[in-house]
């Protein structure tokens, strides 16, 4: 698994190279949450539209659509974000960001044909053992 913080420079064609790469893939938006807890994951499965950073607006913006295709129905946006993550590993990547506040939003990505889709019934986070947390500083 390679991690890596993106200079804010990149964001947006890294971010735009992902989204051909995941593009209509399994999607998943959610909070790391606190150690020690979890949120559980949407019943729903997403599909991948785009993951895009606006620079004049200062935003992240992911668009999903209810998977089977179909116009984005779902707009989730991370507001001022300061730093980006993107780690890689076998189930595709995973996006961590960090808005000015400190709060993290984790979106990850399966590639329409390459990977499985990210597991739909287990905590968003660490504590499940998502690679995607691991050796994130504060």
């Amino acid at each position: 698994m390679e991690l890596e913080e993106l200079a804010r420079g990149t964001w947006s064609d890294a971010l735009r190279a992902l989204s051909r790469e995941c593009a209509g893939g399994a999607a998943r938006v959610g909070s790391p949450g606190a150690a020690g807890s979890s949120r559980p994951a949407s019943p729903l499965s997403w599909s991948l539209h785009a993951v895009l950073y606006d620079e004049q607006r200062r935003e992240l913006e992911v668009l999903v659509a209810l998977a089977g295709g179909g116009p984005p129905s779902l707009r989730c946006f991370v507001r001022d974000p300061r730093r980006l993550w993107v780690a890689r590993c076998g189930t595709g990547p995973s996006i961590l960001a960090e808005d000015g506040s400190g709060e993290r939003t984790l979106i990850r990505l399966a590639g329409a044909r390459d990977h499985p889709a990210p597991a739909a019934d287990g905590p968003v986070g660490d504590e499940a053992g998502d690679p995607a947390m691991a050796g994130v500083g504060a």
